[in-house]
């Protein structure tokens, strides 16, 4: 009976090890999302500054139509749900604008 109980115990001890792993490498693209995200909200800042200065629309009809496009697309390639990244997509333009 204990080398049962000694055999759950070191896959157990397995299993938590590669769970740790795991969580490391989901940390890992919790910070590369961050660090994305930062340089798009630069990239905005820059496109508000510009259209602050020269009286241009905020809003473009047209772009944010392609940039919901392309991420659809992306969702799609990457097998996110679409409506995962839709809900993503409508908080980063709502900031966007906001920004902007």
């Amino acid at each position: 009976m204990s080398d049962m109980s000694s055999d759950d115990d070191r896959e157990k001890g397995r299993a938590l090890a590669k769970l740790e792993e795991y969580r490391a490498e989901i940390d890992k693209h919790d910070a590369d999302l961050m660090e994305a995200l930062g340089k798009r909200i630069r990239v905005v800042e820059k496109i508000g500054a510009l259209k602050r200065s020269n009286k241009l629309d905020i809003e473009d009809e047209n772009r944010e139509k392609k940039v919901r496009d392309e991420w659809e697309q992306l969702a799609r390639s990457n097998r996110v749900s679409t409506t995962l990244a839709k809900d993503i997509l409508n908080k980063i333009l709502g900031h966007s604008k906001e920004i902007e």
